[in-house]
């Protein structure tokens, strides 16, 4: 979004919390700067101070804020001319929390989807409240729509982890395709907490020899990836607007992915651009796919729909023109202010406590983080 922002002739900055590693050079280069907050050992209030000095530093006049927490926090103590929103993508209780936190400090309150906005509902004020979905760019590069000769390759991408995702569900789907006699490979696509029992699963299946784990990929080794599969299968018991099948759409694979309520279903419409099944039955998957096995004309006419349906309703210039109006519309309603931040003093509300974590709790969770790393890398 931030190089479609630049396209108009926006300057677009990034403060970013606690780049774990290197950022990736194409995130560096899809903005004019880009600052890194990593936290040092320092108390709550140190920090947010910090947090407001940097933000302050960019000289910006617009803040979009992805529901991290200390930001969130450093709203009520910015410049009263700065118009203020922030995103939220997700309905995980700490996330929602954080979005509806400080909400007198903002000018709106974006949710992604459906499903994301009633999260918020009775939280913050209906007025502030905007379902703007993500955006994606048109692809580089298009699967072809002739339908595969053989072997159906499937690909999933998103974390590996086992609840939220509901990768248990999609490792019955592979074991029934493989009982049915579906000529299939599949690809996963990230990291996560489960990934080690994954792998060891999947090692003791009869069709271990078409399962390839490609780990963690920059968004470069993905859109690589994409065109290269037929199926994109998604069997998540929760989401917000899930960025990946946006783009697998784009691309032309056809998803199987579960049906979430809000989410799913206000981007695939079942039986046109792809199907939707319970989230935990996994033979709904399993007759999904089969059927396009079987019916190769379904196959490419549900493909070409996909592709259509994200270049209509999810093309990134579509979704930053309606962010333009909803920051046009916030400048204006401030109009014309001196600086005028608040005199009170900086501190985090009691509110937010719970998800902007004192020095005690941070050193406790850093030091947990790092346990955790080391026993899943000699896990692998």
């Amino acid at each position: 979004m931030a190089l479609a922002f630049r396209a108009l002739g926006h300057s677009v900055v990034a403060a970013v919390e606690w780049a774990n590693g290197q950022l990736e050079r194409t995130f560096r280069e899809a903005f004019d700067e880009v600052f890194v907050f990593n936290r040092a050992w320092e108390t709550r209030t140190s920090y947010l101070n910090r947090i407001i000095q940097l933000i302050m530093a960019t000289r910006c006049n617009a803040v979009i804020n992805n529901a991290v927490a200390y930001v969130q926090a450093a709203l009520p103590f910015l410049d009263q001319r700065l118009a203020r929103l922030t995103v939220l993508h997700s309905i995980e209780p700490l996330e929602v929390l954080c979005a509806a936190s400080n909400s007198n400090a903002l000018d709106a309150v974006v949710a992604v989807s459906p499903n994301v906005a009633e999260a918020l509902e009775g939280l913050v004020p209906s007025s502030l409240l905007h379902v703007v979905p993500v955006g994606v760019p048109e692809p580089q590069v298009m699967r072809s729509l002739v339908p595969p000769d053989g072997i159906w390759r499937l690909i999933y991408v998103g974390r590996i982890t086992s609840k939220a995702k509901n990768l248990g569900t999609l490792e019955r789907v592979l074991d029934q395709l493989y009982a049915v006699g579906v000529q299939f490979s599949m690809a996963f696509v990230g990291d996560g907490d489960y990934l080690p029992s994954l792998r060891r699963e999947i090692r003791s299946r009869p069709y271990a020899s078409r399962v390839r784990f490609y780990g963690a990929c920059s968004p470069q080794g993905i859109a690589r990836l994409l065109p290269e599969s037929d199926i994109f299968l998604m069997t998540s018991a929760y989401e917000g607007t899930p960025h990946a099948l946006l783009e697998a759409m784009a691309v032309g694979l056809v998803p199987v992915c579960s049906l979430i309520p809000g989410s799913t279903d206000s981007i695939v419409v079942n039986g046109e651009s792809g199907f939707l099944c319970p989230a935990f039955a996994s033979e709904a998957y399993v007759l999904a796919i089969k059927k396009l096995a079987e019916f190769p004309d379904l196959y490419a006419s549900v493909s070409l729909a996909a592709r259509e349906r994200i270049k209509r309703q999810f093309a990134i210039k579509m979704i930053v023109s309606q962010y333009l109006e909803i920051l046009e519309n916030a400048v204006a309603r401030r109009g014309p202010q001196t600086d005028s931040r608040s005199n009170k003093a900086v501190r985090v509300s009691a509110k937010m406590k719970p998800i902007c974590p004192g020095l005690p709790r941070y050193i406790r969770r850093r030091l947990g983080n790092l346990l955790r790393g080391f026993r899943a890398r000699f896990q692998r």
